[in-house]
């Protein structure tokens, strides 16, 4: 082996020690630092205030949601109207939270 070919060869070798050590530094890191990742399943978990006028498809889901459990009896229809706040102030009631009409992040816990 011609001695040019020995040298680019040890460098090579350096090179990749040298990247080893700098992953396993940057992974010792990372363990030190650990980022929670909470998964937000359900529309709900991202929308923070529900209230009347609002639309879409948290809407919809606290419709749903509040259908089954005996509260609100219109169509699931992603709009949050009157009749939804009185279904809204009933569960409230029910989860003894202090009764608004709005579906804030206390009762979007309590819907869960």
């Amino acid at each position: 082996m011609k001695t040019s070919a020995k040298i680019a060869l040890t460098v090579a070798s350096i090179g990749i020690v040298s990247f080893g050590g700098l992953l396993q530094s940057a992974s010792a890191r990372q363990s030190q630092h650990p980022v929670a990742v909470i998964p937000q399943h359900d529309s709900l978990a991202k929308t923070p205030v529900l209230k009347i006028g609002s639309k879409g498809s948290a809407v919809a889901q606290a419709q749903k949601i509040l259908k089954q459990e005996g509260f609100y009896k219109g169509a699931i229809n992603g709009v949050f109207s009157s009749e939804m706040q009185s279904a809204v102030v009933a569960f409230q009631k029910s989860e003894r939270i202090k009764p608004s009409g709005v579906i804030d992040s206390k009762t979007q816990a309590a819907l869960r």
